[in-house]
């Protein structure tokens, strides 16, 4: 990841968020780095199990809180060009529509989504399931769903790792406030505490019971699909032409 932001970035500010494992000694040959401790001590002892992923919205909290905008991401990212111009422009558009058409009925979005061919960086075996499919029913005790439009091939879940987010009303109190209360409370994120991560599936993974969960992935997809129709079209871009996913095997 760091390679690919100082070929097209040298000189951008990156913020690096230490949980209690990095090895800064290794990261000084990039200048552009800024190391912040996560303060673990204004937060639950729960906090501290990194592998709920808790941290995570708290992070994004954060910077939001500091800046009008942010990329977050994993190191899985690795950048293959450095002109993000079109997915700022399409971010910005959305600033200046005075009027906005009424959203489609659910029937004509159902079938546009049975029509509609996903671009072509599309990542089947990552993203091609929906957003019921991947959390225990917990959770739904604090985040409330309409479960006939969740079960949906139109509300699919997509991976956490990479986002960009804006600091916008909609961004705040449709997403992050309940983002960030979702992983303060004991049993909304960690849903039973004995969750795999895991999602197997041997028949349709757009209507079988949920038998797994993915933490802070499942909350925020989840609380985007509610807060926009359980319709990706309506918070997803697709727009994948400018980055790879690598993670370690």
């Amino acid at each position: 990841m760091l390679e690919s932001i100082e070929r097209y970035w040298p000189k951008q500010r990156v913020i690096v968020y230490d949980l209690g494992d990095v090895d800064r000694g290794k990261l000084e040959k990039w200048n552009f780095l800024e190391f912040r401790q996560f303060n673990f001590t204004r937060y639950p002892q729960y906090v501290r199990n990194l592998d709920e992923f808790r941290w995570k919205p708290i992070i994004i909290a954060e910077m939001l809180k500091e800046f009008s905008s942010i990329w977050y991401m994993d190191s899985s990212i690795v950048f293959k060009k450095g002109d993000l111009s079109h997915v700022y422009e399409l971010i910005k558009c959305r600033k200046y529509v005075t009027h906005r058409p009424p959203v489609k009925p659910i029937f004509v979005r159902d079938l546009r989504e049975a029509l509609t061919e996903h671009e072509s960086g599309w990542d089947v075996h990552q993203w091609n399931q929906n957003v019921d499919e991947c959390r225990k029913m917990k959770i739904y005790k604090f985040i409330p769903t309409n479960f006939a439009e969740i079960k949906k091939p139109k509300a699919k879940m997509y991976d956490a790792g990479f986002v960009f987010a804006a600091r916008t009303r909609d961004t705040i109190e449709k997403i992050v406030k309940w983002y960030v209360l979702c992983a303060l409370e004991e049993d909304c994120m960690a849903g039973n505490h004995r969750e795999w991560t895991y999602c197997r599936f041997l028949g349709d993974r757009f209507s079988e019971p949920p038998k797994c969960h993915r933490f802070d992935q499942s909350v925020v997809n989840l609380l985007a699909a509610n807060a926009f129709y359980y319709d990706r079209h309506y918070y997803v871009s697709e727009i994948v032409d400018f980055f790879n996913i690598e993670r370690q095997q």
